[in-house]
């Protein structure tokens, strides 16, 4: 687990008694602005915070410097280069839909996608979007080939 993924799931656990404790909202937000605030002194953390009780948002604040160079402060306006940082969480919300029966992992992108186009989306399973193997190099993946040879495709 990379130290980034290490500390937001400290952050998670840490966070989880301190809103169970407090019945009131009002009373939760300087708990939480209080914990994040050591946590930053203690790791050097900086981001932005969102806390959410219940569909209800009870605490959002930037910590640190969204940008050292020019030293723009962290807020929750500031948007965020975020990249792949998503896939494991869509893949989550996947296997769990798995887990109920809405989804096949076998199924085909065209079978939940009714107007994506047939002669791609029948081929593609929800298992190889998974995988990241539905591309034309998934059966080269598959078979433990290698993609790249000093730095071009093979």
């Amino acid at each position: 687990m990379t130290p980034l993924w290490s500390r937001a799931l400290l952050l998670i656990l840490l966070c989880g008694p301190l809103l169970s404790r407090s019945p009131d909202a009002g009373e939760k937000a300087p708990k939480i602005d209080r914990l994040i605030s050591q946590y930053g002194d203690y790791t050097g953390f900086t981001g932005t915070v969102l806390v959410s009780d219940h569909d209800q948002v009870i605490f959002k604040k930037g910590y640190g410097l969204a940008n050292r160079e020019w030293g723009i402060p962290n807020a929750p306006e500031v948007k965020f280069r975020i990249g792949s940082i998503t896939k494991q969480f869509t893949s989550m919300l996947v296997m769990q839909q798995a887990a109920k029966g809405t989804i096949k992992l076998e199924g085909h992108l065209s079978d939940y996608l009714p107007y994506y186009r047939k002669d791609t989306g029948s081929k593609v399973t929800i298992h190889q979007l998974l995988n990241h193997t539905s591309s034309r190099y998934g059966p080269a993946l598959r078979r433990g080939r290698a993609l790249f040879h000093r730095g071009r495709p093979v």
